[in-house]
């Protein structure tokens, strides 16, 4: 029979402030169709045909095909009008910029390696609506000094998404976003939108946040590994942003996150419903001393309410592992945790498990309360 485990240390705990609708805790088997889920299938991709073909080098951008639709200016490329447009080449110092309210556009990156310490390498402006397709190998790389952070031309992300403006990454390629030397990966504003999906690899290096939006961050499938100096995906709005929802939905893919701060951090809700995940904050579980007092290194954190009902977790964690200032749901899934504080926290109810149904699958190696909340639903057959 399979159990929820709870490997018993001194600091283990097991909070229940009050046990609801528990059918003797008998099996938390692994839900067969939930496992199914952690390795999302990956949609197959079709590239669609450009009529431009646009080259980047040292020297600036040239043109093969269509002579409309975009705008060129040394090494910087503007895309103003919709449309497909083939991207390719390397530039040391280049740049490209979605012009603002131009939608319906579809830019493919192929075997390009692009960096720029003026402005982001890719910019989306306000309330323009891009797909950007990876073919083989692109690279894009913000070089923007820090110390410049309040100019006015500063974006501090490899690709900037700026209100109101969507952005899909798709592809078959692998999408590398390199924002070690100034701030975010990719960073979306107000009413922004940020959405991979398809078969592509996106491998993200940051200083600060690797993919992070004020509104909505939403995962279908694809494989995205990010190291980040703060958090690895982030929803959050501005403090004067009454419009953004600040959620993160996750459906699918395969998703590895090393990062100093949060895991996966939203206001608003954070949803999964699949997907494989392994994530560390903060240098793993054993480091939990040495978080100062202000700082935050949770697995899986949301400000409102935490959902999963499928996936498989390995999350080791110098802070909680999940954790919401509102309500856990967890219904589905197969988890092992490590974690320097709770590996389940709620500040309100944490429902683990559905009425009538057989899991989810947890295995807790070491934290200081396994469960923790206000209330605490266990609605399987469990046995500890």
């Amino acid at each position: 029979m399979k159990k929820f485990t709870l490997k018993r240390t001194a600091a283990t705990a097991i909070a229940l402030a009050a046990l609801l609708n528990a059918a003797p805790l008998s099996a938390l088997a692994a839900n067969a169709s939930a496992s199914a889920k952690t390795t999302a299938s990956q949609a197959s991709v079709s590239i669609p045909a450009s009529s431009v073909t646009l080259t980047f080098s040292n020297s600036g951008v040239t043109a093969s095909g269509a002579e409309s639709g975009y705008k060129i200016e040394g090494t910087a490329l503007t895309i103003n009008e919709s449309g497909v447009y083939t991207i390719t080449g390397a530039c040391t110092e280049g740049s490209i910029t979605v012009k603002k309210g131009t939608t319906g556009v579809t830019l493919i990156l192929q075997d390009l390696t692009l960096t720029s310490s003026t402005t982001a390498p890719l910019s989306c402006n306000k309330t323009s609506d891009v797909t950007l397709y990876a073919v083989g190998s692109v690279t894009l790389t913000d070089k923007e000094d820090p110390a410049n952070e309040d100019a006015e031309e500063f974006e501090g992300a490899v690709i900037k998404v700026k209100s109101g403006a969507s952005l899909t990454i798709s592809g078959t390629g692998t999408l590398n976003l390199d924002g070690s030397a100034c701030k975010n990966g990719v960073k979306g504003a107000a009413s922004s939108r940020i959405t991979v999906e398809g078969s592509v690899t996106v491998n993200v290096k940051a200083a600060n946040n690797g993919i992070a939006g004020d509104n909505a961050v939403v995962i279908h499938s694809g494989t995205v590994n990010i190291t980040a100096g703060n958090d690895g995906i982030k929803a959050e709005p501005d403090e004067d942003d009454a419009e953004s929802a600040g959620t993160v939905t996750i459906n699918g893919g395969k998703i590895t996150i090393d990062a100093q701060g949060d895991g996966i951090q939203g206001t608003g809700d954070v949803v999964i419903t699949g997907g494989a995940f392994d994530i560390k904050t903060f240098g793993g579980a054993s480091n939990a001393r040495k978080l100062g007092t202000d700082d935050s290194a949770k697995g899986i954190k949301s400000d409102s309410a935490v959902l999963i009902s499928g996936g498989t977790f390995t999350l080791n964690s110098a802070d909680d592992a999940v954790h919401s200032n509102g309500n856990v749901t967890v219904s589905a899934g197969t988890y092992t945790v490590t974690a320097g504080d709770d590996a389940f926290h709620a500040d309100y109810d944490l429902t683990l498990g559905e009425k009538g149904g057989s899991g989810p699958n947890i295995t807790v190696s070491s934290s200081y309360e396994g469960l923790e909340g206000a209330r605490v639903i266990l609605n399987s057959h469990y046995g500890l």
